[in-house]
């Protein structure tokens, strides 16, 4: 019979404790209302376990986390009279749990109702701040880099907007409701829209396209007079550089130019020498006896009766101006040749040149 009492004041026990407690999550905000009640005293934040009275007081948990609601796609105009489609998204949280239990509590007896209607306001509070995109130009909300778009300007009035008053409503902070953030998720064009930004980027690359080769023929033209300018000076130096040597050239050739004028058969051996040297030189050698014509000057003494000053002759032209004892006969004569007289030598032989060897 113990036994039994003990089982049954047990079972009372804990059908009081459970229907006298409850739990409050880490994550969680608890009203606990008197009668359907609720004052600042009602607001539970602390997590664990708490005790109500059974069937007088009543608990409401609410999840303190922030919550997503996402918009319907919606058309907006531009401030340039554009159509656009925009698809947007606001997070939002409970700041205050007994002012968002007052205004919500007539929509139903669960905490799921109560966000069910504050969706509703969150969502026209949005759709009211969404206007905001007609403060904007089309081409300052489409672009074809980040840094030039005005998206997220856009989402800034937005979410400065959202919070007040919509639509006969007051604004979300008298809700209990905190906006976190607003962002714009979704973007595009009606056909018609679509293809006049299609011509408006058209004509905007074509715009640039001709600033650029305008500025590079610009660039183009400035090198190009850049490179005359220079090309004309370095060429100006050196001719003046190239006259300056040729006149230092003819003042140095003069010295020698004179004495080749007196001696022009000095020239023309001199001449020769260099066209054999040049020809000849590093290819064949030579090898002349100084008895010849011509190689007088290459014997060893050729220069010790050659007084200072004085430009030594060749044996050719002493030949040349030397009387020859031959005279002319008239054709068909046989050649008679003119008895040597006392002081004078005999003649020699004329000279049978001999075609010289060429040795390697």
């Amino acid at each position: 019979m113990v036994l039994r009492l003990a089982i049954i004041a047990l079972i009372v026990l804990v059908f009081i404790a459970a229907v006298s407690t409850y739990t409050v999550r880490f994550n969680e905000l608890a009203i606990t209302t008197t009668f359907g009640r609720a004052d600042e005293s009602s607001v539970i934040k602390d997590a664990g376990l708490h005790w109500k009275i059974p069937y007088v007081q009543r608990e409401t948990k609410y999840d303190k986390r922030t919550r997503f609601l996402q918009s319907d796609q919606e058309t907006q105009q531009t401030q340039d009279g554009a159509q656009v489609i925009l698809t947007s998204y606001l997070t939002w949280k409970i700041n205050d749990p007994l002012k968002f239990y007052q205004r919500f509590s007539g929509a139903g007896d669960t905490a799921r109702d109560h966000y069910r209607e504050a969706d509703k306001l969150v969502k026209a509070n949005l759709r009211s701040a969404m206007s905001e995109v007609s403060k904007f130009r089309l081409d300052q909300l489409v672009s074809a880099t980040e840094q030039a778009s005005r998206i997220a300007d856009l989402e800034k009035q937005v979410f400065a907007r959202v919070n007040q008053k919509a639509e006969g409503n007051a604004p979300l902070a008298e809700y209990g409701i905190e906006p976190v953030s607003v962002g714009i998720s979704g973007f595009a064009l009606p056909q018609e829209t679509t293809k006049s930004v299609f011509e408006r980027m058209k004509a905007s690359r074509l715009k640039i396209a001709n600033e650029t080769k305008t500025q590079g023929a610009s660039q183009a033209g400035t090198i190009k007079a850049s490179a005359e300018a220079d090309a004309k000076r370095i060429s100006s130096f050196a001719e003046q550089l190239a006259r300056s040597i040729r006149t230092q050239g003819d003042k140095e050739a003069a010295a020698f130019l004179t004495p080749l004028g007196q001696e022009p058969e000095l020239a023309v051996f001199w001449q020769n020498m260099e066209f054999m040297k040049q020809a000849y030189g590093k290819t064949t050698t030579f090898i002349f006896p100084t008895s010849l014509p011509g190689f007088k000057m290459f014997r060893p003494d050729a220069l010790e009766s050659i007084k200072k000053g004085e430009i030594p002759k060749s044996d050719i032209s002493e030949m040349m101006t030397k009387p020859t004892a031959a005279r002319i006969e008239a054709p068909g004569e046989p050649a008679k040749a003119e008895p040597a007289k006392a002081d004078q030598a005999p003649t020699a032989a004329p000279l049978q040149a001999a075609a010289p060897k060429e040795h390697p």
